[in-house]
């Protein structure tokens, strides 16, 4: 058998989904005695997502997925009887396609049942076997290092104001007990939405390098990401310079906080944090020291494609070749050319033409700014005489052109000159396409103009 291969247009992006959110429970026929099931999901790349589901006498259930860090999470539409099981994840506001359905069929025995999860139009195959309440809360991972009370410090819950950004945010202070002031840290987390204790898949890392950190006489800081927990705003909205200053606005709230040395305050970053760390040092004297934890020291640019390389080689594709296709605005239909091709040719059996961005930004003037170093040329003289050559003394075109664009108005005069193609016949294309994306509804630009609208616009180039 040939081998396959991924085709990618512009950039990918490689995961699997489980989507689960809380959601109101239905019980259309609920189990008539509470019931404990222990089984998983099998992923591409011979990978499992282990789960339990708790099903309460007289109706409701949950779901906890350790690997996720998920616990009892609400049930849909949870129904069983002697020969089935069904339950449904839901997530608000998401189409219908995104649900999480669950369709199992129960063993003779009653003990096992075997089924799928359906979701954006995959199945994959899923086993549950009947468990008690005591073996189901077994499997839930053990964390012995997570530290548990009574603590050997003072541990404050804080909340601070970063006056710059307009937030407010919430944490954790630990103190060390004796004589004061003692050397305080705060804690900066890395990517994505993230809690005070940097919580993921049951591991509380940040919670335990506080731990450690107190005992030995250092106060700790740790708080909530924007928008996580106790701490208002939006991470998503938030730049590398906004993150930085929420860590500058824990440095002012520690010296103002008795027991505090305010001569001896440092930042300590894990992953993005650990690459922030640095701009924190450099925006503020009152930072003495800097503790980097696994920061990148590579652009991020380059980590993104070894990250991408790496998740490819955790599914078990990394031997499978991918091509990252770039041509302009044809990009995508290059890529499928080149996949049919492929096929065609009986290079590979299967080829995945894979396109995920488009150009779109709010501000304009940076959409049309990427135009403007889109060619690579060696002679760059020869070019501007080429797309200038028959310009007339009274060309209205805008003089703020782009030359990517002007290298097209040339090459469709070049192809009228030896045609006899007219503007009204390039018109008449362009209405068409606007017909296409009319039909399209996830297009950018979904207005139908017909060619004399096209002929009445502004002349670009």
């Amino acid at each position: 058998m040939r081998p396959s291969i991924f085709l990618f247009a512009f950039s990918f992006l490689v995961g699997v989904l489980v989507l689960l959110a809380p959601c109101r429970a239905q019980e259309p026929s609920p189990p008539a005695e509470p019931q404990h099931w222990k089984g998983a999901v099998e992923l591409p790349g011979g990978m499992k997502l282990d789960f339990t589901i708790a099903l309460a006498a007289g109706g409701g259930g949950t779901i906890s997925i350790p690997m996720q860090g998920a616990k009892d999470i609400p049930l849909n539409e949870a129904a069983i009887d002697g020969k089935s099981l069904t339950f449904m994840l839901a997530p608000p506001g998401a189409p219908e396609e995104a649900h999480a359905r669950f369709e199992l069929t129960i063993a003779e025995d009653g003990n096992t049942a075997e089924g799928t999860l359906t979701q954006m139009g995959q199945k994959f195959p899923a086993k549950l076997s009947r468990v008690t309440g005591a073996e189901a809360a077994d499997s839930e991972p053990k964390r012995p290092q997570t530290p548990k009370p009574p603590f050997a410090y003072e541990e404050r819950l804080v909340e601070f104001k970063n006056e710059g950004g307009g937030i407010t945010i919430a944490g954790t202070l630990t103190v060390p007990t004796g004589a004061g002031p003692h050397p305080a840290v705060v804690m900066m987390t890395g990517s994505g939405p993230q809690d005070r204790d940097e919580t993921i898949f049951g591991h509380k890392p940040f919670m335990v390098f506080a731990d450690a950190l107190t005992r030995a006489g250092i106060a700790v800081l740790r708080s909530d990401d924007r928008g996580v927990g106790g701490t208002t705003g939006n991470l998503m909205d938030a730049t590398s310079q906004d993150l930085a200053s929420d860590a500058l606005a824990g440095i002012a709230f520690l010296k103002s906080q008795p027991g505090i040395d305010a001569q001896r305050l440092g930042v300590m970053g894990h992953s993005e944090g650990a690459s922030l760390a640095p701009l924190v040092a450099a925006s503020s004297e009152d930072v003495r020291f800097v503790v980097m934890l696994a920061g990148y020291a590579m652009p991020g640019g380059d980590l993104m494609g070894v990250q991408s390389a790496a998740i490819l080689r955790g599914m078990g594709v990394g031997r499978i070749p991918v091509v990252n296709v770039e041509n302009a605005c044809a990009t995508a239909s290059t890529a499928f050319q080149q996949a049919c091709t492929m096929v065609t040719l009986g290079v590979y059996d299967v080829v995945l033409a894979f396109g995920v961005e488009k150009l779109f930004h709010e501000d304009k003037a940076k959409s049309f700014a990427v135009f403007l170093g889109a060619v690579d040329v060696e002679k760059p003289e020869e070019l501007y005489a080429y797309v200038d050559g028959d310009r007339s003394a009274n060309d209205e075109s805008g003089r703020q052109r782009s030359l990517f664009m002007d290298i097209y108005a040339r090459m469709a005069r070049d192809y009228s000159a030896r045609s006899g193609a007219t503007a009204r016949h390039f018109a008449e294309v362009s209405a068409k396409n606007s017909l296409h994306g009319s039909l399209n509804p996830r297009a950018q630009f979904r207005d139908v103009l017909d060619a004399d609208a096209v002929l009445a616009a502004p002349l670009i180039s």
